[in-house]
């Protein structure tokens, strides 16, 4: 026990290391009135959140119903069901949401990805948007590149840029101005209703398919070569999920039962895995003592990037065959269905993001309740 706790606590003063004095706020409630102002970085963790006062930093905001009408000096980041976006900020915006409304005005880029993600017509942003979703109503003026993944998009702002469009159903309606060109892959040719205008030229390239995801465009025997890597995947991580539930069951069974009861909070941990274990790899390969947890640090983050869609396999499986009496098929069936949904095209990626943050969250707090129960007396 006593090396347990050396272990965190060397692992504290590593990460306390690593981290600038005053970087984050975390003992700020879950709303900021309008009269508030907090110079420094905020971080709002709750069910519902709103930020309605002044940010002069970066703003991190994870909830299921998530407002923003204030200002942030920084940059935006926001994961929730329900996102809405009023206020002001300064530099970039990146938004997870199910369903996600932008009203307000953004300096710089925007990424937008969730299920569906709707563009008012008195929004601003000031540089480069990029939007992936099922379902997209862009109106509004964006002062840069439009770059859109849906199924069904609706564009009827101001787009100064060029847009680049890959949409089953892509429509204009008469609002619409693009002042460069608008270039697009869809199943459908496009038709330009009257009052629209497009300053440059209209291309249409040829719409993707599920085989365009599944094989390279360059011959059979790479074609083959590409499937063979992908029934490899699959069937690696069938072999290694039916050992797991043999010989260690509670590792897939404790994070699928970690992602059903609490699927926000392992949303959140799975983005912080995602984006802060190679940075606090990197840090750690400058000195000689940070090596050795460094070199931890990738194999636990390359090994939960491939077994992250195993609890979820699980999760899905036993919904399908409405059983849990017989895990190896439902992990079976589960996996062999997420691999055929990264395959859609238009909102595969987005799934596959999904399936990734969410998996890896879900083994992040079991690997994290484990260390804390390794840890108690």
């Amino acid at each position: 026990m006593v090396r347990t706790r050396l272990v965190f606590v060397l692992f504290f003063l590593f990460f306390c290391r690593t981290v600038p004095t005053g970087a984050a706020t975390f003992d700020y409630p879950a709303n900021l009135n309008a009269e508030q102002t907090v110079v420094d970085d905020v971080y709002m963790i709750s069910t519902t959140a709103a930020m309605k006062g002044k940010v002069v930093g970066d703003l991190m905001a994870l909830g299921k119903t998530l407002a923003c009408p204030g200002a942030v000096a920084g940059d935006l980041l926001a994961i929730g069901l329900q996102v809405d976006f009023d206020g002001m900020v300064n530099d970039d915006v990146r938004i997870l949401g199910f369903n996600t409304n932008l009203r307000g005005n953004v300096g710089d880029d925007a990424v937008l990805t969730g299920f569906k993600i709707s563009l008012a017509p008195e929004s601003r942003i000031g540089h480069t948007t990029v939007v992936t979703a099922k379902q997209a109503v862009l109106n509004g003026h964006m002062r840069g590149d439009l770059i859109v993944n849906a199924y069904d998009c609706l564009i009827g702002g101001n787009v100064d840029g060029n847009v680049k469009a890959a949409a089953a159903k892509l429509q204009l309606t008469p609002t619409a101005h693009i002042k460069g060109d608008l270039i697009y892959a869809g199943q459908e040719t496009l038709i330009v209703p009257p009052g629209a205008i497009i300053e440059g030229e209209i291309i249409q390239q040829q719409a993707p398919s599920p085989s365009d995801f599944l094989f390279l465009p360059a011959g059979e025997g790479r074609r083959w070569a590409k499937l063979a890597g992908f029934a490899a995947w699959d069937a690696g991580l069938i072999i290694i999920g039916a050992g797991l539930l043999l010989f260690m069951p509670q590792t897939v069974h404790t994070p699928s039962k970690v992602m059903m009861s609490k699927p926000g909070l392992a949303c959140f941990y799975g983005f912080l895995w995602l984006v802060g274990a190679p940075i606090i790899a990197s840090l750690g390969l400058i000195t000689i003592i940070g090596l050795p947890l460094s070199i931890a640090i990738v194999f636990l983050y390359v090994s939960g990037l491939y077994l992250s869609s195993l609890p979820i396999a699980l999760w899905l499986g036993e919904k399908l065959c409405r059983t849990r009496s017989r895990p190896y098929l439902s992990l079976t069936i589960g996996l062999l269905m997420l691999s055929l949904c990264r395959a859609l095209p238009y909102i595969g990626t987005v799934f596959g993001l999904l399936v990734l943050t969410v998996g890896l969250g879900s083994l992040a707090l079991s690997f994290r309740n484990f260390l804390r129960e390794m840890a108690k007396p």
